[in-house]
């Protein structure tokens, strides 16, 4: 028998057996924990835990600042079970779940993808809101049928739905039981960030929003009949096509930039792709608009497989560079099929983001042409200031390189949705 603990933060999961305890506290190179985490509110080794026979989850606190089940104190130690919220220092939390069949852990290319041959339209981590573990499938939000539904991810539960006014096919994005402001503020900035970007036709592009019910927030975009990058990965997609996709997401990217919309959270799950090879960049969940002020405390903003160093550190940090970084990481999935940082525990992935240590794509794969991977490298450098001065810069150098080498007159051409 085993249970899961997942970080919301991270989209993550581990899994908790009797014969395996987790120790989890703040990320420190003295400290080895399982789990670890940037809050400084969280201690460096917080609290422990371990699967008893009975299905129960034996909580240890050894923290300075508390650990809390379901808002409840921890005494020294207390016990917890699947559909409970563990909440450590001041914000930090975890949620205890059953595992889903063939769950894996999120650090491969090839895990956490939909079953070969499935259509979704969007590409999303598991559901990191307890709330949503057992909310029921609504039969209608808003002016919304709801229909199947077509992922999960740490904002929300995705549906096909059908809108009543004009019969437009939809994805819903949905948050039931929503309790906190950060989240409903975080929610709306999604939706008024991709809506910011208009129609341009390599993103997702957000028709409504609102708010259905009591703590019911919808998000209505355009459906689109595709699967993630990271599955078109795993059923063989063809290098070179890989490559023209990055750059089209590269500039959509650099458009986004345009607009003062940085993205911040760049990986397979969060581009689409058509089948006719047309791309769609999708959740703006965690994306910074210039200016803006918004921040989660505690929270480790990104996919630590993806994500830019400086992002690490101080998410407030993560300018178009970040996001460089982030196409780098695309670029170098389509190369070798894996992230550029690897790793089933999640203090090693990230002293490794801190490192700056990548092994080039030949390490995985043999048959990749060496500029191609001094492009990919360039964009995954350590120091900002070394990587492509921008997204637009990256996608020249890209359809460069698909041209021949000289790149002359060279673009990518955008496919309207539709056409």
């Amino acid at each position: 028998m085993s249970l899961e603990v997942e970080d919301p933060q991270t989209g993550l999961r581990y899994q908790c057996t009797p014969e395996r305890a987790l120790t989890v506290g703040r990320l420190d190179v003295g400290h080895v924990v399982d789990i670890a985490c940037q809050d400084p509110h969280v201690s460096r080794r917080h609290c422990e835990l371990r699967l008893s026979p009975d299905g129960r989850v034996t909580v240890s606190d050894t923290s300075s600042y508390g650990t809390f089940i379901n808002g409840e104190r921890v005494q020294g130690s207390g016990v917890a079970k699947a559909g409970d919220l563990l909440v450590l220092g001041h914000e930090y939390s975890l949620s205890i779940l059953v595992p889903a069949p063939e769950a894996a852990v999120q650090t491969q290319i090839q895990s956490a993808t939909p079953p070969t041959g499935s259509r979704t339209a969007i590409g999303l981590p598991p559901a990191s809101l307890v709330a949503q573990e057992n909310a029921p499938t609504p039969q209608r939000v808003g002016r919304y049928t709801v229909g199947e539904e077509i992922g999960r991810g740490g904002m929300g539960v995705v549906y096909k739905a059908t809108c009543i006014d004009d019969g437009r096919e939809v994805a819903l994005k949905v948050i039931h039981g929503f309790t906190e402001e950060e989240v409903k503020a975080r929610f709306e900035r999604e939706a008024r960030l991709a809506a910011k970007l208009g129609d341009y036709p390599a993103i997702v592009k957000v028709r409504d929003w609102g708010v259905a019910g009591p703590s019911v927030l919808f998000l209505a975009m355009d459906y689109v009949d595709g699967v993630p990058l990271t599955t078109a990965l795993r059923e063989g997609l063809e290098r070179r096509i890989g490559v023209k996709l990055v750059a089209r997401v590269a500039r959509a990217v650099h458009y986004a930039h345009e607009q003062g919309v940085i993205h911040r959270d760049l990986k397979p799950d969060n581009v689409l792709v058509t089948k006719g090879h047309q791309v769609r960049l999708t959740d703006f969940g965690i994306a910074k608009e210039s200016g803006s002020k918004i921040t989660l405390t505690g929270m480790a903003m990104g996919t630590p497989n993806y994500m830019a160093p400086e992002q690490l550190v101080d998410s407030k940090r993560a300018g178009p560079a970040a996001d460089v970084y982030g196409l780098g990481g695309l670029l170098y999935a389509v190369l070798t099929l894996r992230p550029p940082i690897a790793g089933k525990n999640i203090s090693k992935i990230i002293r490794q983001v801190q490192s700056g240590r990548v092994d080039p794509p030949r390490v995985w794969t043999e048959d990749i042409d060496p500029d191609l991977e001094a492009i990919c490298l360039k964009a995954l450098d350590f120091e900002p200031e070394h990587r492509h001065e921008s997204a637009d810069a990256l996608a020249r150098e890209l359809e460069a390189w698909l041209k021949g080498g000289d790149g002359a007159g060279t673009s990518v051409h955008l496919q309207l949705p539709g056409r």
